[in-house]
């Protein structure tokens, strides 16, 4: 049975996905490029999260879950890309949190 916190690295992971796939999807060099640290931020607030939750033990809850799944529905939703950097700093804070 997965724990939450196996949840959670796997829920961020499907969020980063999508921020990626708004990356690849763009047209426009200038978007790319105002998406790019965003992705590498979250990335690396993933990453660091993950180490932390394998340490630790249960640290998230299921409103953690619940945020997360939040902002990949904004990610998946973003109309153009300022809404996506806003939910991909959403996400960099929710999963820095864990970071300790």
């Amino acid at each position: 049975m997965q724990d939450e916190d196996e949840k959670l690295v796997e829920q961020a992971n499907d969020a980063l996905n999508a921020l990626e796939r708004r990356y690849w999807q763009s047209d426009s060099e200038a978007d790319k490029a105002m998406l790019r640290p965003q992705i590498e931020m979250a990335m690396s607030a993933w990453l660091q999260a993950r180490i932390q939750l394998l340490k630790a033990g249960t640290m998230a809850t299921e409103d953690d879950l619940n945020l997360i799944a939040q902002i990949k529905r904004e990610i998946d939703d973003a109309r153009d890309t300022q809404e996506t950097i806003v939910a991909a700093a959403r996400l960099i804070m929710a999963i820095g949190r864990f970071v300790v």
